[in-house]
């Protein structure tokens, strides 16, 4: 299972626009994230042309994770004539703020379909399976990574967090790893909520790191750092990695 990506960027790195991943199967367009800068994106790139359903799953609700959320259902329900999927399991913590952050733009109830992941596993040939593991982020903000389970092993999407503790888990209890989308970040704070790259180092196995692809970066010199350290960067193409690192 490989995610493309429509944007790796940090919060404040509008440059490479808000992280988000996507991928298609059978003209169903299963989305991670929805920041502000990824509706445009998706139009830009004709991406919702010929899809027939919409899947959207949420890591955390900070702006740049669902920022344009609301236009996309928006889109999809007046222009496209059907309802966006958020997939969402039941015992999320979320499900009612990001409700509420609808309603309160103006996105009904009736414009949207919530349907529980027990209902989409085993369904698609992508993945077996998707669950969201609850990690820590920000303070009174409800987080989560999402896991994939594929035929080729788990894909991991970290989302925005500091812990290491399921990818910790991944690695010691040799569970079969296909890839690791990870958050990564050279700024090293006592109050980090990102996770800082020496993390990353001190944790990831050298037979494991030709397996995981960094986002969510700050600056072209985090992109040079992960590059530098033998991960790759995801949405960034082999040439340019090169340049990078010379």
């Amino acid at each position: 299972m490989e995610l493309k990506f429509l944007g790796r960027g940090s919060a404040f790195n509008t440059a490479l626009g808000n992280t988000s991943a996507w991928f298609i199967e059978n003209k169903e367009l299963f989305l991670i994230d929805c920041g502000s800068t990824v509706f445009s994106k998706l139009q830009k790139l004709n991406l919702l042309d010929n899809i027939k359903q919409i899947n959207v799953f949420i890591t955390h609700n900070h702006t740049d994770h669902i920022g344009s959320l609301g236009t996309l259902i928006e889109y999809a329900y007046f222009v496209k004539k059907v309802k966006v999927n958020i997939i969402v399991e039941e015992r999320l913590k979320n499900i009612e703020f990001l409700k509420k952050i609808l309603e309160y733009s103006g996105v009904t109830r009736d414009m949207y379909n919530l349907v529980f992941t027990k209902y989409i596993n085993g369904k698609y040939k992508t993945f077996n399976q998707i669950d969201f593991i609850e990690t820590v982020h920000v303070k009174n903000l409800d987080s989560y990574s999402l896991s994939f389970s594929t035929d080729s092993g788990i894909v991991y999407y970290s989302g925005d967090t500091c812990s290491t503790n399921y990818l910790e888990y991944l690695i010691t209890s040799n569970k079969l790893i296909d890839k690791i989308y990870i958050e990564t970040t050279i700024n090293d704070l006592p109050s980090n909520v990102h996770l800082n790259i020496n993390q990353l180092i001190a944790l990831i196995p050298p037979c494991l790191k030709d397996k995981v692809f960094c986002m969510h970066l700050e600056s072209e010199e985090c992109i040079r750092r992960v590059l530098e350290e033998g991960f790759h960067v995801v949405g960034v193409e082999k040439s340019f990695a090169k340049k990078l690192k010379m």
